[in-house]
């Protein structure tokens, strides 16, 4: 009797602790995510691996260009030129002052830094995406 009772401790014991490994990783995890605040991710991450990232705070860099009913960042300034739109996102900025900015950009290499829409695919559907609530624009690379 007394062995059975050590075995169930034993057993309870270790269940416990892995338990707590597991939560603890899970801890860590969240507190990276709140560090972090921007997932620095590839356009390429996103086609890939949308739900992953759906309405997280995300940092990407691609081709930006801007038109009416339009504005999208690629994977590169090719993609934009054969029309391979699913290699690109939707952006919309609802700030003035960054739109003002991208503007400036439009048609170069720049970071973004917004909240990524699995389910949003732009105007007709043609994106893979959308890049929303946009914080921070910036060109990349060589601006000339």
């Amino acid at each position: 009797m007394m062995k059975n009772f050590v075995l169930i401790f034993s057993i309870l014991i270790s269940f416990l602790s892995c338990a707590q490994k597991d939560n603890s990783k899970k801890e860590d995890e969240r507190f990276v995510d709140i560090l972090s605040k921007n997932y620095n991710v590839s356009l390429i991450q996103l086609i890939s691996n949308p739900e992953k990232y759906h309405n997280k705070r995300i940092q990407v860099m691609g081709y930006l260009h801007l038109e009416f009913e339009g504005n999208a960042i690629y994977v590169n300034e090719l993609d934009y030129k054969h029309s391979l739109d699913k290699n690109g996102f939707w952006v919309s900025f609802k700030n003035k002052e960054l739109m003002s900015k991208a503007m400036k950009l439009n048609d170069k290499y720049v970071l973004i830094e917004g909240v990524f829409d699995a389910e949003n695919f732009g105007h007709m559907g043609m994106w893979s995406g959308e890049i929303k609530n946009i914080t921070r624009i910036d060109a990349w690379g060589n601006t000339d």
